[in-house]
């Protein structure tokens, strides 16, 4: 029971000396002596009501089932549920204190008994959340997904991971190709055949003579090592302005270039 020293003001739960002034009872079941009762009207009723509803507290020892023990007094004492009373405030003489909420529980269950009601219980404890109901069906296609999705992600990994082998077995080559014409072999000289000859007849450069530029064709020029367009465009210019009187002329031509005077010095000649 909590002690207070001064009165609260009047709640359910608390216990109070009571007068036996017969003058202050109403109709109801008192006491012919004072003695300590337990406040078991509501708060609300007891805020505007100029009475209480009481049951009753004995020494004596009591055993059954509408009677409950109450602890913090001079002595052990039984709250008597079966004994209700209505009385005046003003037959509360001296306050002495609060039960305790586990003995008001045990009360208010023996007032249901006596009353024949159920009387709820408040309690501080939260309330738990109901759990959620779990539908077989949706379980079942959560966990297709689920299979789905693995199976799939499976499925990348492993031909990722054969890829990957096939790759680390395949040799790997020793410079990169860049070009096309780097695989194919390239001839150091062009050779040309004699239209009146059925023998292949290869200029080597030892036996070179040199080539006169105003009486030689292009293949002349192409097989001491002119390029086509230079050869070509010597023959032309050529036929444009007649013989050449010397090898400084060729610079006339459009597409010779002029590092072949250095490059087939002794090569050629007017």
């Amino acid at each position: 029971m909590n002690e207070q020293s001064k009165n609260p003001g009047i709640k359910r739960g608390q216990l109070w000396y009571i007068s036996n002034d017969a003058t202050h009872y109403q109709e109801g079941v008192y006491a012919s002596a004072s003695r300590p009762g337990l406040i078991v009207s509501s708060d609300e009723g007891n805020a505007v009501s100029p009475i209480v509803n009481v049951v009753w507290l004995t020494s004596v020892p009591k055993n059954n089932s509408v009677a409950q023990k109450i602890s913090g007094l001079n002595r052990n004492s039984w709250a008597l549920c079966n004994q209700i009373g209505t009385i005046n405030k003003s037959c509360l003489v001296n306050y002495i204190g609060m039960v305790s909420n586990q003995e008001m529980k045990y009360v208010n269950r023996k007032l249901g008994l006596v009353l024949g009601v159920k009387i709820e219980e408040s309690t501080d404890e939260p309330k738990k959340e109901p759990e959620p109901v779990i539908d077989p069906d949706d379980t079942k296609i959560e966990l297709a997904f689920y299979k789905k999705a693995y199976e799939s992600m499976l499925e990348k990994y492993v031909a990722l991971k054969v890829d990957t082998e096939v790759a680390a077995r395949m040799p790997v080559p020793e410079e990169p190709i860049t070009e096309v014409q780097s695989i194919v072999s390239k001839p150091d000289k062009i050779v040309y055949y004699d239209d009146t000859e059925d023998d292949e007849t290869e200029t080597k450069d030892d036996e070179i003579t040199p080539v006169n530029v105003n009486t030689c064709t292009y293949k002349d020029l192409v097989n001491i090592g002119f390029g086509l367009s230079a050869a070509y465009s010597v023959i032309g210019t050529r036929k444009q302005i007649g013989k050449y009187s010397s090898l400084e002329e060729l610079k006339l031509a459009p597409k010779f270039p002029k590092s072949y005077l250095t490059r087939f010095e002794g090569r050629l000649r007017v």
